[in-house]
């Protein structure tokens, strides 16, 4: 080990490890800083969207669904009817009923449908990793990071706790060793407080800058993601999003009302024994 009370060629050099990697943890806490301001205007665009578009999108779909359905089952049982293929009005009343019934789950499970999913972890830079990284950045994740974000244990912003937490749940080791490398207090000691061998100073440089690489390259790809109106223009991209959320609810009504025309002329089938016979005499 090297020590701090000797200048010796091995001690500047360590020196200038620790200054190299002190840099790297600099801009590594600066591209985490945007990563979670650009994290919080994502999940914000998220929520509109899952509430305005998401959701009505995905009950206009499973209506239309519920509406050709309802048709294609009027005109089979029409053409059964017609084709006199029927026994007794009995027969009819069954189908009818079938395919209400469909109507009847299919409401019950669009009521079921929540609105608004649970984010699941998509990134996949993680992937890279080999088992013993990931493994150690768990570790000290646990031991440097939680203690210093969650609310029972420190003053830190709810937003961070909760980015950092869902990294934490969804394995995100990229995101997991920024928060790893932000908090931590001395990059020079080992766990005990011991300092470190020149090798295994170097070994941290290398992982500091693996780390700010990742980091780099996720924070890209979210700039990507983000479009220019909703970084420059947030108001008008959530109101587009309220109009085309508003268009669904409008398509969703229209197609209440043709379920409902469809509902009735079903129950008119089953309850005419005169269509079904002036369909057989005809």
């Amino acid at each position: 080990m090297y020590t701090g009370h000797s200048r010796s060629p091995q001690y500047d050099e360590a020196a200038a490890i620790v200054r190299e990697t002190k840099d790297v943890q600099d801009a590594v806490v600066s591209a985490l800083i945007q990563y979670l301001e650009l994290s919080e205007r994502m999940r914000e665009f998220e929520d509109a969207f899952s509430a305005q578009i998401l959701s009505t999108a995905g009950e206009l779909f499973m209506m239309r669904t519920k509406r050709k359905q309802l048709e294609a089952a009027y005109d089979r049982i029409r053409k059964k009817m017609n084709n006199g293929e029927y026994g007794d009005d009995g027969e009819i009343r069954e189908d009818v009923d079938a395919a209400l019934q469909f109507l009847d789950i299919e409401a019950d499970a669009l009521d079921a449908v929540p609105g608004e999913q649970n984010r699941t972890s998509g990134w996949t830079d993680s992937d890279e990793l080999d088992t013993a990284t990931k493994e150690r950045i768990y570790r000290a994740f646990r031991r440097i990071v939680l203690p210093r974000v969650h609310s029972d244990t420190s003053d830190a912003d709810v937003s961070e706790f909760e980015v950092a937490f869902f990294a934490y749940q969804s394995r995100d080791y990229t995101v997991m060793e920024a928060f790893v490398i932000r908090y931590r207090e001395n990059i020079g000691l080992e766990e005990d407080g011991q300092l470190l061998t020149l090798a295994q100073l170097t070994t941290r440089l290398k992982e500091y800058q693996s780390a700010q690489k990742r980091l780099d390259n996720r924070l890209r790809v979210m700039h990507k993601e983000v479009t220019s109106a909703e970084i420059k223009a947030p108001e008008q991209a959530r109101k587009r999003m309220e109009e085309q959320g508003e268009k669904f609810r409008q398509a969703i009504m229209d197609e209440a009302a043709k379920l409902r025309g469809l509902q009735e002329s079903l129950e008119s089938l089953a309850g005419s024994a005169g269509l079904r016979k002036g369909a057989k005499d005809g």
